[in-house]
């Protein structure tokens, strides 16, 4: 597997330029080979996960500094503006949706200026509108020579790879956020997150060639508590071997990034540990 962080998420309280030089020590001491860069805004954050900026605001010697960092990594991505941020691609509004489909637009083609392999797009619901979107934004992905994968939000797993295989673009891809399943289902049914991973892991074998990256991170298995989802590995409830060996049996080769925040940049190199392990 090729491991990564998510650098918004897992850099707490530091900006994008600490975040990268966090990400360096990881890379050094838990081998990691994959990154993304959280192109949202710090100022529209109150959870300290400050290691962001705008991908608008990107250029000069910041536009140079992340392509220099982004060569120490064999995948590298970008994770673009969602719905919290005022992008609404099947708004009612058709100024919100052409507004939301310019930034978006415009966003995959700075991603492709700053050399990123892919650009990681939250799902909007499951219907015909919303896959009419991707299927545009696949062509200009195309265009830009840069992967787009839509990043599930729960409930939405079947309908996202279904449509990543009907609009068949080489450029179409998905995110599986398994914290965003974990979610989901432990709401909507009375099943334990133990008796759901079985269900997600059939559902990994099930999407080879569908799945272009992972955000993988720990959950303690309530709805209630606080936090619910993206934590460490190892300090949630989750057996990851059968994860592991799902994405194995598929023969994916993109990245599993670790997504979740903590002040101790130890719990990155553990939670790669754990997730090798898982890999025996």
């Amino acid at each position: 597997m090729i491991y990564g962080v998510q650098l918004g998420a897992v850099t707490v309280g530091r900006d994008l330029r600490q975040g990268m030089a966090d990400c360096e020590y990881w890379r050094k001491e838990a081998g990691l080979e994959a990154v993304e860069i959280d192109f949202s805004h710090p100022a529209l954050f109150s959870d300290g996960l400050k290691a962001r900026v705008l991908i608008s605001e990107v250029d000069g010697a910041l536009e140079k500094e992340i392509i220099a960092f982004g060569r120490n990594y064999r995948i590298k991505g970008g994770h673009l503006l969602w719905t919290s941020m005022g992008i609404r691609l099947v708004s009612a509004d058709e100024r919100v949706r052409a507004a939301s489909f310019k930034t978006i637009e415009d966003s995959l083609k700075k991603a492709s200026e700053l050399r990123l392999d892919y650009a990681t797009l939250h799902a909007e619901g499951c219907t015909e509108d919303f896959k009419g979107i991707l299927a545009r934004l696949s062509k200009t992905a195309e265009g830009c020579k840069v992967a787009l994968v839509v990043e599930n939000m729960g409930g939405d797993e079947e309908w996202l790879a279904k449509t990543v295989r009907e609009i068949n673009s080489p450029r179409l891809s998905m995110t599986l956020d398994v914290g965003h399943f974990y979610n989901f289902h432990i709401s909507k049914s009375n099943k334990t997150a133990g008796e759901l991973t079985p269900l997600l892991a059939g559902f990994i074998k099930t999407c080879k060639g569908v799945l272009g990256n992972v955000h993988m991170h720990d959950h303690s298995g309530q709805t209630k508590t606080h936090p619910v989802d993206h934590l460490p590995i190892g300090k949630g409830v989750l057996d990851f071997r059968p994860l592991i060996s799902a994405l194995g049996a598929i023969g994916y080769s993109n990245s599993v990034n670790l997504e979740y925040g903590s002040a101790d940049r130890r719990d990155i190199v553990e939670s790669v540990k754990i997730l090798r392990s898982a890999e025996k």
